[in-house]
């Protein structure tokens, strides 16, 4: 199943995807991730891995993901390899008059009983990064870009 979402950041596109390719600073703006952490050694880039925990239901969840297209400013990709969710989210990003235009494209593959469960999490998941990238962009608009993506400590709000 697969689902896309969009957001227009007036922000340049080059501060959009610094932000973006911040992993670690996900949760500052990623409603449901306790931590994300590059597992792997050496820069962010194709074939790099990581491990995102988020909550779902109240529970820890942890994927590990590997980056598969990293193109910077327009294209940040990764599939999950390990967890309990067969995912892959492609972000695109497209300079615009009004700033930046930032693209999601999640596919998740069949689940637990198939069709149904599937569209189930695909909704919830789509819903929940729609808002998370509002909350990038409301962010980005509202910050100078450094100051944009603070590390956050696991369970703290922010």
């Amino acid at each position: 199943m697969r689902a896309e979402y969009g957001v227009t950041i007036r922000r340049p596109i080059a501060a959009v995807f610094a932000a973006l390719a911040r992993i670690d600073a996900w949760p500052v703006w990623t409603a449901t991730a306790r931590e994300v952490r590059q597992t792997s050694m050496g820069p962010l880039g194709v074939g790099a891995t990581f491990a995102q925990t988020f909550s779902a239901d109240g529970r820890g969840i942890t994927l590990t993901e590997e980056i598969i297209a990293y193109e910077p400013p327009h294209t940040l990709a990764y599939r999950s390899i390990d967890g309990p969710l067969p995912l892959t989210c492609a972000y695109t990003l497209e300079a615009t008059a009004e700033g930046t235009r930032l693209a999601l494209a999640l596919e998740i593959t069949e689940i637990g009983n198939g069709v149904a469960a599937g569209a189930v999490i695909i909704d919830a998941i789509v819903w929940s990064a729609g808002r998370d990238l509002d909350a990038l962009a409301s962010l980005l608009e509202e910050h100078a870009p450094e100051e944009a993506t603070p590390a956050r400590q696991v369970g703290t709000a922010g």
